[in-house]
């Protein structure tokens, strides 16, 4: 019985090792952008920055993404990124007006 509580506590800790995160700044004109939409696909978390532009979204599975950006009166903004390792992986993001 303990050998099996062993091997599941072994995978266990693979699958939770092969996680990392997304994190970021959206500006504007140099200036922080607060409470902006910000979409991850194909899991379709998403976030919104807080009122110093920053966001973060953790516990993601390692593999490609794309985050997608968007605020009324503004160009929404869709950025590839890879996640490959458990350190935030940074996109920042500056926005144009319509």
């Amino acid at each position: 019985m303990k050998k099996y509580i062993y091997i599941l506590l072994f995978f266990n800790t693979l699958m939770y090792g092969q996680s990392g995160s997304i994190k970021g700044m959206i500006k504007e004109k140099g200036q922080p952008v607060a409470f902006a939409s910000i979409l991850i696909k194909p899991v379709n978390q998403s976030v919104t920055s807080d009122e110093n532009g920053s966001y973060e979204i953790k516990n993601l599975p390692y593999g490609n993404y794309e985050v997608t950006e968007s605020f009324v009166g503004f160009t929404t903004v869709t950025k590839k990124i890879a996640i490959t390792k458990p350190d935030p992986a940074a996109i920042n993001i500056t926005m144009t007006e319509d």
